[in-house]
């Protein structure tokens, strides 16, 4: 993969959000089979390789790297070619924490200091690493926006059967102008990328934190 530590968002149509979807679902599950068939179905339908590359790096703050290392090699495999990625240049930790916090309160609203207080009672480096890796690194990467980013981690979570979480960015997708019709057609759309009960759960777990918020 050639590095390209510059580059324009990626501007992502409704069809090309499902296949992103599909294929965090199927990387956080380690479903690589299933994945290599998404892949190249991305792939045909238009999905450029970095922005597949893109989706699939953020599965790491979720799923870990193992997943994440062996999804990215299934999409090198699937791409059949060298591919651009997207890169940030380096910056100070302080530089991600601010970034991080900012994005962290734009997802949480009103609960992000209760949040974060719990956090640091669990263990205050787990509060850093959430603000620094996981907010100021990772869902703040410019090439997707928030609202992209918050889409494409509800399926991931609920391939996890991570609900907490789940419930956590439903609220944070709304709080970023995701609507409840475009949750429940994304998970609607990962028919086979997701068990049944978790597809089920997950819409029945967003359609409640927008109806409390209605």
């Amino acid at each position: 993969m050639k590095p390209r530590s510059a580059g324009r968002r990626f501007s992502v149509s409704p069809s090309r959000l499902n296949h992103l979807a599909r294929v965090c679902a199927l990387a956080a599950q380690g479903k690589i089979a299933a994945l290599g068939v998404a892949l190249r179905r991305a792939l045909r339908s238009g999905a450029e390789p970095a922005e597949l590359s893109e989706a699939l790096l953020q599965t790491y703050l979720f799923a870990g790297f193992p997943r994440a290392i062996q999804a990215l090699s299934e999409l090198e495999r699937a791409a059949g070619r060298r591919h651009a990625v997207r890169r940030e240049r380096p910056r100070p930790a302080s530089t991600w924490r601010r970034r991080g916090t900012r994005l962290c309160r734009a997802v949480y609203g009103p609960s992000y200091a209760p949040l974060i207080r719990r956090l640091r009672r669990l263990h205050p480096d787990l509060a850093e690493w959430v603000l620094v890796e996981g907010y100021g690194r990772t869902l703040g990467r410019p090439f997707f926006s928030l609202r992209v980013r918050e889409m494409l981690a509800l399926p991931t979570l609920a391939a996890l059967g991570a609900w907490l979480q789940v419930e956590s960015h439903a609220r944070g997708a709304r709080l970023v102008g995701v609507t409840l019709g475009e949750l429940r057609r994304l998970l609607a759309a990962q028919r086979g990328a997701l068990p049944p009960r978790a597809r089920a759960r997950a819409a029945s777990i967003v359609t409640k934190v927008f109806e409390n918020y209605s």
